[in-house]
């Protein structure tokens, strides 16, 4: 069987059903959160039974364009939150989060440094360590941009879906295509996508940032 078609079904498969665990059935986020890490963790895994993992080969100086991304996309998700805070929403944000997800003022610095530290690691170790890497090493570079870039744009939609306005989701879900095919680029140019997990670290810091200042919670 085709391992391309494998990985891009499988993988569409499991963003498919989080999506409707989330969109669908409503679930707190520590059971989102816990199939998640099962199918992120346990797919690439389970493939690497049958297949051997990548190995792509890294260019000098790998960690320089990792440290220049992380340090514009910080400083660009704080110029965004500044010029686009009073045409959010964010009470009712802040109580979905709050009713639905089951995330509170005392829970949210342990969800933090979570999503900091282990969520950003288990989306670079999915979309770009086992969906691109793969499909990279199997001579689909295209597809491997397009592809993992798009998907890791739509699995955030079930997250903002009902926050935004049209728009405004539309030109985030653009924005995150874009972030995609930054951190793919990263990835085939340190040849490991530990440098894109370093960008995503700054992201999220700069997100969680934004969370606690729009919603009070610092």
């Amino acid at each position: 069987m085709n391992q391309a078609k494998v990985i891009v079904g499988s993988t569409f498969l499991v963003c498919l059903f989080l999506y409707g665990l989330e969109q669908g059935i409503g679930v707190p986020y520590i059971v989102k959160t816990a199939c998640k890490l099962v199918l992120f963790i346990g797919l690439p895994l389970l493939f690497y039974k049958y297949s051997s993992p990548p190995h792509l080969k890294g260019r000098k100086e790998p960690w320089k364009y990792p440290l220049v991304f992380a340090t514009v996309s910080f400083f660009t998700i704080l110029i965004a939150y500044w010029l686009t805070n009073d045409r959010v929403n964010f009470t009712e944000i802040k109580t979905y989060i709050e009713m639905d997800l089951g995330i509170t003022p005392v829970t949210i610095y342990a969800v933090g440094v979570y999503i900091i530290l282990g969520n950003s690691w288990v989306e670079e170790w999915f979309f770009r360590g086992f969906i691109f890497q793969n499909l990279l090493s199997r001579g689909k570079k295209h597809l491997g941009y397009l592809y993992s870039s798009s998907l890791f744009a739509l699995y955030h939609l079930a997250s903002i879906q009902g926050w935004f306005s049209f728009p405004l989701t539309a030109l985030i879900l653009i924005g995150l295509f874009t972030i995609g095919l930054i951190f793919c680029f990263l990835t085939e140019r340190t040849g490991t996508y530990k440098g894109s997990w370093i960008v995503h670290i700054i992201a999220d810091i700069a997100i969680i940032m934004v969370a606690l200042h729009a919603f009070g919670w610092y």
